[in-house]
């Protein structure tokens, strides 16, 4: 994941646009969002810092593309679910559930599929055979509206997710920066 981030990186001219969606485990480790490569190791107890090196640190990655002159840098993060650790006892790993609050890059735009310190749906239920998160196949269908705006996507694709994640009692609002 590192050396994709890499050669998206030096493909970047100033100019250009930037267009970042990272889809999977994300976890919050003494107030850093890291997004956990598929691969990456379950730690135990104490691995923090072995956590923070193998895991991508979203605050980096987004300083990473600013730092390319891209002109527009948008940031898709759906990543707000439970902490993959938690749920096999690690102690003291992150928090339970959602991200930290991140300031981004100035010059950025960055969509979360949930808000502050809330879980992100993968699915509405078991019967759910989605391929994509609740969050990800409702922000699919809006990116096909021609001439909408990254504001109002990221407004509509809020207020759908909200509504879809209360029909089966979960609390989740996707915020955007």
């Amino acid at each position: 994941l590192n050396q994709a981030i890499t050669a998206f990186r030096r493909a970047l001219q100033p100019g250009d646009a930037a267009f970042v969606h990272y889809s999977g485990h994300g976890v919050e480790v003494a107030g850093r969002n890291l997004l956990l490569p598929r691969d990456t190791p379950i730690p135990t107890s104490g691995d923090e810092d072995y956590l923070i090196e193998e895991a991508i640190d979203l605050h980096d990655m987004m300083l990473r593309v600013a730092e390319s002159g891209a002109d527009v840098r948008i940031f898709v993060i759906d990543a707000c679910r439970n902490n993959p650790f938690a749920r096999r006892g690690v102690r003291g790993l992150g928090s339970s559930g959602g991200l930290a609050m991140a300031v981004p890059p100035s010059g950025s735009f960055v969509l979360y599929s949930a808000g502050f310190q809330q879980t992100a749906l993968d699915r509405l239920g078991p019967e759910d055979a989605s391929d994509t998160s609740v969050y990800t196949r409702v922000l699919l269908d809006r990116l096909a509206v021609p001439g909408a705006s990254i504001s109002e996507i990221a407004r509509s694709v809020r207020v759908e997710v909200a509504e879809l994640a209360l029909s089966v009692g979960h609390a989740q609002s996707p915020a955007y920066y």
